[in-house]
């Protein structure tokens, strides 16, 4: 219900700006206010920079729709894999102090890493880390960190038994896991905890103190947005083993500084945090991810061109989350939104807002709020789940099923019944990756998982030529 969205919050507007200008802005925020209320979003936080200022911040909404906080500028929420950008920046970091080359051997600093090529994994340097140019496939991996208890370095390590499916260098395979090793390189190189590196060199200096790379910080009653699924607050998702590629928790107000050092080619205020050149290096093209030259991805962020001009983005989303941070270097401006729902008020939002910041005067906001054209749309993780009464668990021979299977990128996997049902348990990650087995096909099963955000899938049965059961696939839409 409308009535339980909060609003509100703080709106930043300098004194000095003239009545033309105010009313552009209240114009943003109540279109802004009413696209909450359209989405049904629980809360959700914007700051516009334009002409490198900042014109715009505000909160709305809350924390959460149990018992939650009015949203804030200065409520932390998780960046997900906006965070890639940190970790390449505390790279280039290492490269200013000349500790560090772009162009290194990864296997230089890890000599134990490995993938499943050698002359990959020989050839492999930083910067195909970060530009995800490395062969493996898009998320390939991702199973190793998403609700395990795998660490960092057993992350690491399993990855070489992945099948390279890309080719090296010339097609984009968008990975977390190669940010995983990214952040192992800091801290070789470092001598220090990702982590602290991250605190150090790039929070303190740039006075980001509402931002955090753990959650040790983390109360009860501490301003911080909870995910939700199907307009309900759920437990927000441990992010310490593949951190360097998602983990960071922050404010709209300390992003913003972050977007300013960005579009000042890492300057704020006429202070230098990063050198000229690393910022050139890490907003070129590295790799293409169309057929058009003018769309990739550099190190930390995606990079295209409209009508000739550059624009740099990174989204990041997780269980509950949205984050979104665009920049538009030649016009010093740039927009960024953090919500605590997955839903595509964010893509919508930045079209928006782009047209205001290229023609104030003539923005027509009845048009725009017409443009938002998503307002129905349902995400698929907060789609109401199968109804499991309409599934039969009555499943034909399900003892051919029964035992334990193993991957050796993964692990293992039981089958078994739990309170009299079919059941699958994936033991690395016990609390996400497990449910019951429902009759679907021939050796085709339907497995729902206990973990919201996971949608339902497929558990596809192949026999050898004894007829035996050999191994599993899981499919998952």
């Amino acid at each position: 219900m409308i009535g339980k969205y909060l609003f509100a919050v703080l709106l930043v507007v300098l004194p000095c700006l003239a009545p033309a200008q105010q009313q552009h802005l209240s114009n943003i925020d109540d279109f802004i206010a009413k696209q909450v209320v359209d989405y049904k979003m629980p809360g959700l936080a914007i700051g516009v920079i334009r002409d490198h200022q900042v014109i715009f911040k505000k909160g709305y909404g809350t924390t959460s729709l149990s018992n939650g906080l009015a949203v804030n500028t200065q409520t932390v929420f998780p960046i997900s894999s906006c965070t890639k950008s940190f970790t390449a920046v505390a790279l280039g970091i290492l490269v200013e102090e000349n500790k560090l080359n772009w162009d290194d051997k990864v296997i230089q600093y890890l000599p134990e890493f490995k993938l499943s090529d050698p002359w990959i994994t020989k050839e492999l340097t930083i910067i195909d880390l970060l530009s995800h140019r490395s062969g493996l496939a898009t998320f390939d991996g991702d199973l190793l960190w998403y609700g395990t208890s795998y660490t960092r370095k057993e992350i690491a390590q399993k990855i070489r038994y992945a099948t390279i499916r890309n080719d090296f260098r010339t097609e984009m395979g968008y990975q977390n896991v190669m940010y995983l090793v990214a952040g192992l390189v800091v801290e070789a190189i470092s001598g220090k905890t990702w982590e602290a590196f991250v605190r150090e060199q790039i929070f303190v200096p740039l006075g980001m103190s509402n931002s955090h790379t753990d959650r040790e910080w983390l109360k009860p009653g501490s301003n911080f947005a909870f995910p939700h699924i199907r307009n309900k607050p759920i437990p927000p998702m441990d992010m310490s083993n593949i951190a360097p590629a998602g983990g960071i928790d922050a404010s709209i107000d300390d992003l913003l500084i972050w977007m300013e050092m960005w579009l000042g080619e890492g300057s704020v205020e006429e202070k230098r945090f990063v050198d000229d050149g690393a910022i050139q290096t890490m907003t070129s093209l590295k790799v293409l991810t169309s057929e058009s030259a003018d769309n990739g991805y550099g190190l930390g962020w995606y990079i295209n061109y409209e009508q000739g001009k550059k624009i740099i983005r990174h989204d990041g989303g997780m269980p509950g989350y949205h984050s979104s941070i665009v920049l538009f270097p030649e016009t010093g401006s740039g927009i960024v939104i953090l919500t605590n729902k997955l839903s595509p008020i964010n893509d919508q939002l930045i079209n928006v807002i782009k047209s205001y910041l290229q023609g104030p005067t003539v923005m027509n906001w009845l048009t725009a709020d017409s443009a938002m054209s998503a307002k129905g749309t349902v995400y698929k993780w907060d789609r109401e789940p199968e109804n499991v009464n309409k599934l039969n668990s009555s499943i034909t021979g399900f003892d051919d099923y029964l035992g334990v299977y193993e991957d050796k990128v993964y692990g293992q996997a039981v089958i078994r019944t739990e309170n009299g049902k079919p059941f699958l348990e994936l033991l690395p990650a016990k609390e996400a990756f497990s449910g019951c087995l429902y009759a679907s096909g021939q050796d085709t099963l339907t497995i729902v998982f206990n973990d919201p955000f996971v949608p339902p899938g497929k558990v596809i049965f192949e026999r050898g030529t004894d007829k035996k059961i050999k191994h599993f696939k899981l499919d998952i839409d």
